[in-house]
């Protein structure tokens, strides 16, 4: 590799991921999340990835099953996810966990679960 190309590509890396943080901010804003909510979220989820993934641990924002605005959030895929209801409260969507029907809501998120190796 040549060394002075790897300047220019930390800042294309850099630049696209901040471009995938805007992204996911925006999506979990769109999902209710207040703006400074969604970038503490995005911040753990960055904690998460730089050890190592946490074995697949994520968060129903994330979710392309996740529905419904704050105060009435549900889960699409409750029952594969292992829960008796759909209703998932205020907290919970927000606390990191492991889940069986987790499918990122975003094209090109990589899928925590498979990236763990769970």
């Amino acid at each position: 590799m040549n060394r002075n190309s790897a300047p220019e590509e930390s800042r294309t890396a850099s630049v696209a991921e901040w471009a995938q943080q805007q992204k996911r901010v925006a999506a979990f804003v769109a999902k209710g999340l207040k703006r400074d909510e969604a970038q503490a979220l995005l911040a753990r989820l960055a904690e998460r990835d730089a050890e190592g993934g946490w074995s697949g641990m994520t968060v129903c924002p994330g979710c392309r099953h996740m529905n419904g605005r704050r105060g009435s959030w549900w889960c699409a895929a409750y029952r594969a996810a292992g829960s008796s209801a759909p209703a998932l409260g205020q907290d919970f969507p927000l606390m990191l966990k492991r889940c069986r029907a987790f499918v990122p809501a975003l094209a090109g998120e990589p899928h925590p679960v498979r990236q763990a190796g769970t």
